[in-house]
């Protein structure tokens, strides 16, 4: 338009652009690393929960629930980790995903310690995957999976 002047950004308005952009790719890359390390640790805690209670022929003995402590206390820990990577800098949309991670993989902790029905334990973890695979999924699009 006549007699406006075209407005382009100044030097210091684009360098601090630039910078808010890798601080916020940075984050990002941190919190889906973070994922990446929950999904690992979670993974092989489960497989040596699995293995242990292959073996144990009585689910309520002392053995066998030493080894659902570990596995709880695992996941735990995990999420304690997954937690410290996640920052005011990081996408919300990724903060939402791992929100769900959380949420799903706590419902799947309860589910085992009531002892619900597997229709009902097999739904949780269902959803523990599809949020898993939502989370890499945001995580992807955002460059950082």
């Amino acid at each position: 338009m006549r007699g406006q002047a075209e407005h382009s950004p100044t030097p210091a308005t684009s360098a601090t652009s630039v910078v808010e952009s890798a601080e916020k790719q940075g984050a990002a890359l941190e919190a889906c690393a973070g994922l990446g390390n929950f999904k690992s640790g979670v993974g092989i805690a489960r497989g040596a929960f699995i293995d242990r209670v292959d073996r144990a022929n009585d689910w309520e003995s002392s053995q066998s629930l030493g080894v659902q402590g570990y596995y709880f206390t695992a996941v735990g820990a995990e999420l304690n980790y997954l937690e410290t990577r996640l920052g005011p800098e990081v996408p919300r949309e990724i903060i939402d995903a791992l929100v769900d991670v959380r949420q799903s993989i706590v419902a799947v902790v309860d589910a085992d310690l009531r002892r619900e029905p597997a229709s009902i334990s097999n739904d949780m973890i269902d959803r523990y995957s599809s949020a898993l695979q939502a989370a890499e999924t945001v995580c992807e699009a955002a460059g950082a999976g």
